[in-house]
């Protein structure tokens, strides 16, 4: 059996959202941030903040791993197999995640994210992934960025911050560029939908419209930034995330950030 590989946690933990693509996938966002509307009507996207600036996110986490359908190898082998997996797993996280500015240097800027868990519990298999998931928090990542959003040394890792358009966007707007699910970057397009306010911040609500996915993923619905448009970090982001193995196994997760 090939199991997806849920390193995918630390990426989707320390810097928002990126995905593993292992049979099908599918992704879907929930759209109401709770903002409300904003008088912004042009903005120039970019990324911005000052050396120091630091933001809490708060972190909600489940996970479901489902082999209910499942169709084990016949003979002890998949007996064994059967035995292990049981019909379903599950994990819940409550975390915290803490992120800030290093360095603004010459047009880039680095940033540092760690967190802690405050609550996990999980059943099942996803019980091995608990530990792994406290251990992924709690590591100390570094990733540095263009001024445009555009991660730097790889593409792989798209996390929380998009890449920008060079132009002043308006709703409606629309520009091409790459996002990530946990490997090569995809070619996509980012469409800015609206403008609001979320806790006082002008934010840029912008989704994510794919040209084209890797074999067996699809989108269902548009993946959702809310991006401050005073530092160009996302504060707010809800996904969940469907995989589905040739073999019936599927694995559903979701996650919402909130800027505490």
């Amino acid at each position: 059996m090939k199991k997806c590989p849920l390193s995918t946690l630390a990426l989707l933990v320390a810097f928002g959202i990126a995905l593993t693509g292992c049979g099908k996938t599918t992704v879907s966002t929930t759209a109401d941030s709770g903002g409300t509307p904003s008088k912004i009507t042009e903005a120039k996207l970019r990324l911005q903040p000052k050396v120091g600036d630091k933001w809490t996110l708060d972190v909600n986490l489940e996970m479901k791993f489902d082999t209910s359908q499942v169709k084990f190898p016949e003979g002890p082998e998949g007996e064994s197999m059967k035995k292990q997996m049981g019909n379903e797993s599950t994990l819940k996280g409550k975390l915290e995640l803490n992120i800030e500015t290093t360095e603004v240097k010459d047009g880039k800027v680095s940033f540092k994210a760690s967190g802690k868990a405050i609550e996990t519990e999980a059943t099942g298999i996803l019980q091995q992934q608990k530990d792994a998931l406290v251990r992924d928090i709690t590591t100390e990542r570094t990733r540095t960025y263009s001024e445009l959003g555009v991660v730097q040394g790889t593409e792989a890792d798209s996390g929380s911050i998009i890449p920008f358009s060079d132009k002043p966007v308006k709703v409606g707007d629309t520009w091409d560029g790459k996002f990530s699910i946990g490997g090569p970057g995809i070619s996509v397009t980012y469409k800015l939908v609206a403008f609001e306010q979320i806790k006082g911040k002008d934010v840029a609500k912008i989704v994510v419209q794919a040209k084209s996915l890797p074999e067996g993923t699809n989108f269902p619905t548009e993946p959702t930034f809310w991006v401050d448009l005073a530092t160009g970090m996302s504060v707010q982001t809800d996904v969940s995330i469907t995989q589905s193995a040739p073999n019936g196994a599927k694995l559903m997760m979701k996650s919402n950030q909130k800027l505490r």
